[in-house]
């Protein structure tokens, strides 16, 4: 794989502004032998070299202060605000040296008694300009850069979203469930007919929701709470006493969320927990203003037989390319806590991007 050589290694910074160095000083040398008749257009060796030390202190001293303005104020934070400072810091910095370093070498070296002012514009301008340049292809580096790594999310995102459609599609023959949900509807039939109606009734609705919410990004809260509801009767009259619920949701209208999150941490919670007559689960769901907190007492089993690789990272990926707010993820030594963010009518992934 072929390597890119980066303006980061000082070796290639010294070979390049070397280079700009002589360039420039050629340039200069160019403009002011048309300008004045008796300006000898090739000049010695050591206004080179002077050219040469000028362009590789400028460019060392930029590089070092670009350095420091990123920590202080990246281009993602204000990509104007750090233009203009950039430019400007560059500017006056690249004009101050210029200047000092022409009037001691004039000076001492070349025994000049005046410095002319037009001449000093025709360097502050092209210096001007210089630093324009290179603030400008600063700019045009980190959007690239940010272009090729949003290049790279999208693609990664239409992954996880595939692999998340195909998880919810197994989920629907998920042999566990379906195993478990079919063998407590063989005990209620020979037990409670009425409750065994009432179970295939809850099923059916569990199952309809899958297949109707399995393509949608984001779905209504009052939808996923009335499958969520269903969804934990089936778990409740799975383990009756054993799984102990408290579902406290009651502002619905205008939210959003992604489909069978609550679904997901619920399974996970019992999945990753003993449910037992003598350590029963305790699961309590509730809102708080624009977010949703499942928590669980922590009773965790030694070993898991079965899991469905759908998860807390998938659930936090999603939510990463739908809202600037994040998943929390709480363990405590006696608790497991996830507060998911409720998503509002004008927050979108188009929104977004």
């Amino acid at each position: 794989m072929a390597k890119t050589i980066s303006l980061q290694k000082t070796w290639f910074r010294f070979l390049v502004f070397s280079f700009v160095g002589v360039t420039f000083k050629f340039f200069f040398d160019i403009v002011f032998s048309l300008i004045y008749r008796n300006y000898e257009l090739v000049q010695g060796f050591e206004t080179y070299f002077w050219g040469i030390i000028l362009a590789l202190t400028i460019q060392e001293g930029i590089y070092w202060i670009n350095k420091r303005l990123s920590q202080k104020l990246r281009w993602e934070k204000d990509l104007i605000k750090r233009f203009i400072i950039q430019l400007f810091i560059n500017s006056v910095y690249a004009i101050f040296l210029i200047n000092i370093v022409r009037i001691l070498v004039s000076f001492l070296f070349f025994e000049k008694d005046f410095i002319r002012f037009s001449d000093e514009a025709i360097f502050m301008s092209v210096t001007f300009f210089a630093m324009t340049l290179i603030s400008t292809g600063d700019l045009g580096w980190f959007l690239f850069n940010k272009w090729k790594i949003s290049i790279v999310e999208i693609e990664k995102y239409k992954k996880e979203k595939a692999e998340f459609h195909l998880g919810m599609l197994q989920a629907q023959i998920n042999p566990h469930f379906l195993f478990n949900s079919l063998n407590t509807l063989s005990s209620l039939i020979h037990e409670d007919k009425a409750l065994a109606a009432e179970y295939t009734r809850e099923l059916a609705d569990v199952y309809r929701y899958v297949l109707d919410s399995r393509k949608n990004e984001l779905v209504e809260l009052k939808e996923e709470k009335s499958f969520t509801e269903s969804f934990l009767k089936l778990y409740k009259l799975r383990f009756n006493k054993m799984l102990i619920v408290d579902f406290k949701i009651e502002n619905i209208d205008g939210f959003f969320l992604p489909p069978l999150i609550m679904q997901l941490l619920i399974e996970n919670a019992v999945k990753h927990n003993i449910v037992s007559k003598s350590k029963p689960l305790t699961l309590d769901i509730f809102q708080s203003d624009d977010s949703i907190t499942i928590k669980n007492n922590l009773q965790e089993k030694k070993s898991i037989s079965y899991s469905s690789e759908v998860g807390l990272d998938n659930i936090v990926s999603r939510y990463k390319y739908i809202t600037e707010r994040k998943v929390e993820i709480i363990k405590t030594e006696h608790e497991f806590i996830v507060k998911i963010p409720l998503i509002k009518q004008d927050e979108s992934i188009d929104n977004r991007r």
